[in-house]
């Protein structure tokens, strides 16, 4: 997910530990995981 992650990057340094930037890690997180199981289902 390589304009999920450049998304991550793009944000400034001072906002990383806010609870935006967590959201987005998860949201990001969750979604890998997501299309992980669904192409081992197929």
């Amino acid at each position: 997910m390589e304009n999920e992650g450049a998304y991550l990057s793009r944000i400034p340094e001072n906002l990383q530990s806010s609870q935006a930037y967590e959201n987005a890690e998860f949201s990001i997180d969750s979604l890998e995981q997501a299309i992980d199981l669904l192409r081992d289902a197929y």
